[in-house]
């Protein structure tokens, strides 16, 4: 599968996702503008796994040589539903027009659309911010069903099609225009999560240190309660 080039955006609408037209979409962003996606169609008894899977593998054999490779494609099926994932190395393997970049390059040169976004917080001013990224996604193919942005840091503005959720790193498009989403840089998903696997090893690494302390201990005050009984 690793090599085969592929838009996104046709997945979006594909003959299985037109015939469901039921599911969620999540799309988590890096700072450098790589990303997962992982896509969950709800079981309607439509479609199965197998339909979706040779429908994903027309579509990367058709798919344009100009784009990102997508890599690590799985399609899984549970009793609720059939959830497709993939990476993606840059975000023009979304959307070819799709781009991640500094808010810094779009104030340069005076983008228009920056005066139209929606500030997360009364009173924060993007011209004294520092640090902040942009999000750019023309068509996100959101009348597709559900689509969810998740990204490293906290979002500061966005466009009005957007809606926060549980917190400031998660936001959901309800309408199917251009996304900007302007948010802080953070640490990368994969880095939390070897992170926490590290710490994890560490923790576990701390048990049997301890454990095997206790062990040699316990031997040890065995072998002096036995020389003092002789």
């Amino acid at each position: 599968m690793q090599g085969r080039k592929l838009c996104l955006m046709t997945v979006f609408v594909t003959m299985v996702m037109v015939l469901v037209a039921c599911g969620e979409t999540h799309i988590e962003i890096e700072n450098d503008g790589s990303g997962n996606v992982t896509q969950t169609i709800y079981d309607t008894g439509m479609v199965t796994a197998e339909d979706v899977e040779r429908e994903v593998e027309r579509e990367l054999e058709q798919g344009s040589e100009e784009v990102e490779a997508i890599q690590s494609l799985s399609v899984n099926e549970t009793r609720e539903s059939i959830e497709v994932t993939f990476d993606f190395s840059n975000i023009t393997a979304l959307e070819e027009e799709a781009y991640v970049i500094p808010l810094q390059d779009l104030q340069v040169i005076e983008d228009e659309r920056l005066e139209e976004v929606v500030m997360v917080e009364e009173g924060e001013d993007l011209a004294e911010a520092d640090g902040l990224l942009v999000l750019s996604l023309p068509h996100p193919g959101q009348d597709m069903g559900e689509l969810h942005i998740h990204t490293p840091g906290d979002t500061v503005a966005h466009s009005e099609n957007i809606e926060m959720k549980d917190d400031r790193s998660h936001v959901e498009v309800t309408a199917n225009e251009e996304i900007l989403l302007i948010y802080e840089e953070g640490s990368s998903f994969a880095g939390l999560a070897i992170g926490a696997l590290i710490i994890g090893g560490l923790g576990a690494g701390g048990w049997f240190y301890w454990k095997r302390r206790t062990q040699n201990h316990s031997n040890l005050t065995k072998e002096g309660d036995q020389d003092a009984s002789a």
